[in-house]
């Protein structure tokens, strides 16, 4: 019964996430490649892609320069015992996530909700893990539906396969991202960074990028492709993510990257959409 339990929580936010994602990503679509702005509290924001030419395989190798940098600035600050700050960049990381997310469900009136959303996280995140994982998977889909937008299939296939590699140089090699996954813990200060899901006597850590990036390549493989090839893809990875749990259920202690299993199950899903 446990063990339902924890499918259930995984499947629920996987599936929440892809879904609240795809949702964000027809509007957001629509707007990136038409008027390019929204209107918030009276005033036009521009929206463009994070891409100059999202068929530019060239923008998802700065992408990926920029998430490298990123994650050594988060090492530096954590090394250095910097959690406030490390808090404080990520709550703006998290305000950016919602703003965009529910711009995508309700116009520029989703940045009025984005705030007492993140108020909610900030102070009950360790009390409750419906908080938690709920702010922070309308988040991944807000910035998955963001960078899905912004790419066409070949520079999104691209930057997805990197990133898996660099996940298993990252857990294997250097190990860099175990310390990462350790500073989620309340031991170290409690930095918000994975999804926590209950499995039997111990919390599965989730990655949060580990469901924006295959939400991205859904993204685009829909504005490219189509809602069939989308669909296909977000069922691969959600076969690559039940195998990761059911491994990880034979093991004890273990960190592993869970991007590498889910991206071989959206590439195996866009592969059946090109027969089916």
């Amino acid at each position: 019964m446990k063990d339902l339990r924890s499918i259930a929580a995984i499947a629920a936010l996987y599936i929440g996430v892809m879904a609240a994602g795809l949702s964000i990503a027809v509007p957001l679509v629509d707007v990136i490649y038409g008027p390019g702005e929204v209107v918030v509290l009276g005033e036009s924001v521009p929206i463009t892609p994070i891409a100059g030419d999202p068929n530019d395989p060239a923008s998802s190798g700065f992408l990926i320069g920029y998430i490298i940098l990123v994650t050594g600035i988060l090492l530096v600050l954590i090394k250095l015992g910097l959690s406030r700050l490390i808090r404080l960049f990520m709550y703006l990381s998290i305000f950016s996530g919602l703003s965009i997310g529910l711009i995508g469900l309700f116009g520029g009136l989703g940045v009025v909700f984005s705030l007492p959303l993140l108020l909610a996280f900030i102070f009950f995140r360790n009390r409750n893990l419906l908080i938690l994982n709920g702010v922070l998977g309308l988040t991944c889909a807000g910035i998955g539906a963001f960078i899905g937008a912004s790419f066409n299939l070949f520079p999104a296939a691209l930057l997805l396969a990197a990133l898996s590699a660099y996940d298993l140089i990252a857990v294997f090699g250097t190990k860099h991202m175990v310390a990462l996954a350790e500073s989620s813990s309340e031991e170290e200060g409690n930095v918000p960074l994975m999804f926590q899901i209950p499995m039997g006597g111990r919390m599965l850590g989730l990655g949060t990028g580990d469901l924006v990036m295959p939400l991205m390549f859904a993204v685009s493989a829909y504005h490219s492709s189509g809602q069939h090839t989308s669909l296909l893809v977000v069922a691969g990875g959600f076969l690559g993510l039940m195998a990761l749990y059911f491994y990880i259920q034979t093991k004890k202690h273990v960190t592993l990257p869970a991007l590498p299993p889910l991206t071989a199950g959206a590439f195996i899903g866009y592969a059946i959409s090109l027969i089916v």
